[in-house]
């Protein structure tokens, strides 16, 4: 086993006695080990000899730790200004003894629980741009129906929207702003292409125009002339309220009345489970919604839909033409098999 050196022997003598270092006894053995090897690095070569140890073997003393900077701040939104605001005005305290019971908007992970912020009015969590922008969309839209509101007062008498067509059907007249315009045809749909190749006849022969081959967009006068017609659609992007269900084929299902169901409860004494005819009886509900509606009755209305299924009503077929929209007037048609096609499957099922 090699001899221990000299900084072996001085740490030894550190961590049992402290106090030759001047550091207190309850340290943790980390923190003296660190204290040992900065105090072996300030001892002169004497002191290090009187543990037995050269120069080249001491150990590298720990470099401090230089001061973090702090962060210059930096400028926030209008959004970000906004939402401080909103802090600031929630943090001061009201009269209101029932606002006590808010949680805080920020939320401390360490000393906050579950109970102080499970409660019915949340207002915790930081706010998106989204949240913003659709207050104000809502703001917008108040405020224009207040305007039409306070329009409507002033004026009773005028229509909130023009008429175009009177009660008889026949087109109501139009002012002489409107007439001008109805007149007077529209220059793209009467105009030419500008983009399309033009020929022209040179000495009595049809020839290409090489400058039609290029676009210019610079024409400003056709430009104008395009942009005349055009409309223009102030869109934003929080106007638009879209989500994942807006493009969806599958539309959303109504709510049966008391007098469809009802209805519903009378077909199903004329026609029992057949969902098909009991479709035509409803011509704004599908197959589908039918048999949701069976299912859903069997579950809450069970002894009903017994009842109904139970009692046998005769089919009117004039009542059920007339609110499937089809003609079933006059005498039923007679279905005469053909003789000869029986005759025949007759004849092969004996020779099989």
């Amino acid at each position: 086993m090699p001899a221990p050196d000299g900084y072996q022997m001085f740490l030894h003598a550190a961590q049992a006695d402290p106090t030759l270092l001047r550091l207190d006894p309850a340290l943790p053995a980390g923190d003296i080990a660190a204290e040992a090897a900065v105090a072996w690095q300030e001892m002169s070569e004497d002191e290090r000899r009187a543990y037995g140890m050269h120069h080249g073997a001491i150990p590298p003393a720990r470099r401090a730790r230089l001061p973090s900077k702090r962060r210059a701040p930096t400028s926030i939104s209008d959004d970000e200004a906004e939402y401080n605001a909103q802090c600031a005005a929630h943090s001061q305290p009201t009269p209101d003894a029932s606002d006590a019971q808010y949680p805080p908007l920020r939320v401390d992970i360490g000393a906050t629980r579950m109970e102080s912020i499970a409660v019915t009015n949340w207002k915790s969590g930081r706010a998106s741009s989204r949240t913003f922008e659709l207050e104000r969309v809502r703001a917008r839209q108040l405020k224009k129906r207040r305007q039409d509101a306070d329009s409507i007062k002033e004026n009773p008498d005028q229509s909130p929207a023009p008429e175009v067509m009177k009660e008889s059907g026949t087109p109501a007249p139009l002012d002489e702003e409107q007439a001008e315009t109805q007149e007077r045809p529209t220059d793209p749909e009467f105009g030419e292409n500008r983009f399309a190749v033009q020929t022209r006849i040179v000495d009595g022969k049809i020839v290409l125009d090489e400058q039609s081959l290029y676009a210019n967009y610079r024409d400003e006068e056709q430009q104008a002339k395009e942009q005349r017609n055009w409309e223009v659609i102030d869109e934003r992007e929080g106007d638009q309220f879209v989500n994942s269900a807006s493009r969806s084929k599958q539309r959303r299902t109504q709510r049966w009345s008391a007098e469809e169901t009802e209805r519903f409860f009378q077909a199903i004494s004329q026609w029992g489970t057949d969902f098909e005819m009991i479709t035509r009886l409803f011509p704004h509900r599908t197959r589908r919604e039918i048999k949701s509606k069976w299912t859903k009755e069997s579950r809450q209305n069970p002894k009903r839909l017994d009842d109904a299924f139970s009692r046998r009503v005769a089919v009117d077929l004039t009542a059920y033409g007339h609110v499937a929209g089809v003609d079933l007037s006059g005498p039923p048609p007679e279905i005469v098999p053909k003789v000869q096609e029986v005759r025949a499957l007759e004849k092969e099922e004996r020779g099989a």
